[in-house]
């Protein structure tokens, strides 16, 4: 699978807080679960994705110190074209 940046996922500053990632983590849950059903595949889709890969995986990852701190080094290697 393609390497996601979450932060960006989410609209959110890498240095934001634990507090801040779990409000917007939430925030975008709201959302995903409101247009689960859009009439447009490509967004019902997107929606979907997010449900249930994305958000868990934002949720499991960001949400932890250590699995976080992994993360992060795994996406600065990424942003400098070192990861595939």
């Amino acid at each position: 699978a393609p390497f996601v940046d979450l932060y960006q996922l989410l609209e959110v500053s890498p240095a934001s807080d634990v507090e801040t990632l779990r409000k917007r983590i939430a925030q975008v849950y709201g959302e995903a679960q409101q247009n689960a059903d859009h009439r447009n595949f490509r967004k019902r889709f997107y929606y979907q994705e997010l449900l249930e890969v994305y958000l868990p995986q934002a949720r499991h990852l960001l949400l932890h110190p250590e699995r976080r701190a992994e993360y992060d080094d795994q996406l600065r290697a990424f942003l400098e074209g070192k990861y595939d």
